[in-house]
C-alpha cells in the first residue's frame, strides 16, 4: 500500500494543477460512464431478430446480430462463403509462423504469401476456375472488402515507394522531377478523391468498349495513393543512412591516422582556416578553385555546418562526375579513338556509372567480365584498349586494380617482387 499512495502523490497528485486534472478526470468518468453503461449493456437489447425488438432507449444489438453475416462478407452468396473463410485461414495459418522466432523457412512462407497466395485467395474469391461458382466484385463488402483493398494497398504501395523515393534522390534531373512531382500530387489529393474518380470519372476516359472492373480500379488508386506515403517513409529512411555511414567512415579514419601519428609521436596538424579549406576542397572534389562569388558566398557563411554543405553541394555537382572521370580515364587509359574504332560508348558508360554513384567493384567486374563489341557493350572497352596486345593488357590490368607492377615477369622472373615469368604467363 505505500508503493500504491507513493505512486498516486508522484504521478497524479504531484501538484496543484495536476491534482485538479486528476479530479476533473475522475469527475468526467463518473458523469459518463454510468449512462455509457446503462445504454450499451444494462438497458440494452440483446434477442430478437428486427428492429421492432427494440423497444427501449438502450443499444440495439439486435440489428448487429443480424446482420452480423453482411457487415463480415457484404453480398457475397451464403452459400460460397467458406470460400472466403478458407483463404483468411490459409493466411493466418501461413503467416502464424512468420511471427515465430524459432521456426524454420520464413523465407520461403513470405515469398509464397506476395507471389503464391494473392492468386489463391483471387481464386477463392472471384471463382470461375475449378467448378467454383463466380461471384462478382459487386458482390464483396463489408471486413472481407475492407482487408483486401487495405493487404493489396500495403502491399503494392511498398515497392512504389521505394522506387518513388529513390527517385527522388536521382542526380537525373528528368526522373527526380517526375518522382517529386507524382509524390505531391497523390499526397494533395484526399483518399475520397482518388476513389470518386478511379470509380466514376476514369471510365469514362477509356475507349468505347473498353471497361475495368470497378474494384480493380479503386485497388490501382488506393495502392498509387499508399505508395506515394510509402515513398516519403522510405525517403526519410534513405536520408538517415549515408549521414550515419560517412560519419563513422571519417571516425574511423581519424581513428586510424590519429593511431598513426601517436606511434610516430608526432601531432595532428591544426584544422585549416577557412579560405585554405575552400580552395582544397574545390581542387579535390571538382578540378578548380573557386570563383570569386562561391569564395565570398562560403567566407560570409557564419552557419557552423558550412563544410560539410559545401562537401555534399559539391559531390552533386557536375563538376565532381566531369573531374572524377578525368581521373578514371586517365587511370583506365582511356582514348577517344583506338585504330578507328569510336570509343564514345565506353566513355558514355563510364559517366553514367559515375552518376548513379556505382560501386567500384562492380564497375571493375562489369570492366573485366564483358563480352561483345564496344557498340554493344559499353564496359567491353577497357579490354578493347590493347588490340592486339594481351600481354600488355595484362600488365597494366594487374598495374591499375592490383597496384602490382609485374611488367618485368614478361621476359623473366621479376627481381623485386614474388612473380616469376611461368606465373605471368599462367594469367
Amino acid at each position: 500500500m505505500p508503493g500504491i499512495w507513493a505512486w498516486l502523490r508522484a504521478n497524479l497528485f504531484s501538484s496543484p494543477l495536476n491534482t485538479a486534472l486528476t479530479l476533473g478526470a475522475f469527475y468526467l468518468l463518473y458523469a459518463a460512464l454510468p449512462p455509457l453503461i446503462g445504454w450499451a449493456v444494462i438497458d440494452a437489447h440483446w434477442v430478437g431478430e428486427t428492429r421492432r425488438d427494440c423497444a427501449g432507449d438502450g443499444a440495439c444489438w439486435v440489428f448487429v446480430s443480424a446482420r452480423f453475416d453482411q457487415f463480415i462478407y457484404g453480398f457475397y452468396p451464403d452459400a460460397q462463403r467458406w470460400r472466403v473463410d478458407v483463404a483468411f485461414a490459409i493466411l493466418i495459418a501461413a503467416a502464424a509462423p512468420l511471427f515465430i522466432s524459432r521456426a524454420r523457412g520464413k523465407g520461403w512462407l513470405g515469398l509464397g504469401l506476395i507471389v503464391v497466395y494473392p492468386w489463391v485467395a483471387l481464386v477463392l474469391f472471384a471463382g470461375g476456375v475449378g467448378g467454383l461458382a463466380a461471384v462478382e466484385t459487386e458482390k464483396w463488402g463489408g471486413l472481407m472488402l475492407t482487408l483486401i483493398v487495405a493487404g493489396v494497398g500495403i502491399v503494392a504501395s511498398l515497392p512504389l515507394g521505394v522506387v518513388l523515393a529513390l527517385g527522388r534522390q536521382s542526380s537525373m534531373p528528368v526522373i527526380r522531377a517526375l518522382s517529386v512531382a507524382f509524390i505531391e500530387l497523390w499526397r494533395g489529393v484526399p483518399l475520397i478523391t482518388v476513389l470518386f474518380m478511379s470509380a466514376v470519372m476514369l471510365p469514362l476516359f477509356l475507349p468505347d468498349g473498353v471497361s475495368m472492373d470497378k474494384l480493380l480500379r479503386a485497388l490501382i488508386g488506393v495502392s498509387l495513393f499508399a505508395g506515394a506515403y510509402m515513398a516519403e517513409v522510405v525517403r526519410g529512411g534513405l536520408q538517415a543512412v549515408p549521414r550515419g555511414q560517412i560519419e563513422a567512415a571519417a571516425l574511423w579514419v581519424d581513428r586510424f591516422v590519429g593511431d598513426a601519428l601517436a606511434k610516430a609521436g608526432q601531432k595532428p596538424n591544426p584544422p585549416s582556416d577557412d579560405f585554405v579549406f575552400l580552395r582544397r576542397i574545390y581542387l579535390d572534389a571538382v578540378g578548380r578553385i573557386p570563383t570569386d562569388d562561391e569564395a565570398a558566398s562560403f567566407l560570409k557563411n557564419k552557419d557552423p555546418e558550412k563544410r560539410r554543405k559545401l562537401i555534399d553541394k559539391l559531390l552533386l555537382s557536375d563538376g565532381y562526375r566531369s573531374h572524377l572521370f578525368n581521373w578514371l580515364a586517365d587511370l583506365l587509359r582511356h582514348k577517344q579513338a583506338i585504330k578507328r574504332t569510336n570509343y564514345s560508348h565506353y566513355e558514355r558508360w563510364l559517366k553514367d556509372q559515375i552518376a548513379r554513384n556505382r560501386p567500384w567493384d562492380q564497375m571493375v567486374y562489369d570492366m573485366l567480365s564483358a563480352e561483345g563489341s564496344i557498340a554493344t557493350s559499353g564496359p567491353a572497352g577497357y579490354l578493347l584498349r590493347d588490340p592486339g596486345m594481351p600481354l600488355d593488357n595484362l600488365s597494366n590490368t594487374l598495374n591499375v586494380f592490383l597496384g602490382a607492377n609485374v611488367a618485368c615477369a614478361q621476359c623473366h622472373d621479376h627481381p623485386l617482387a614474388d612473380w616469376t615469368q611461368r606465373e605471368f604467363y599462367e594469367l
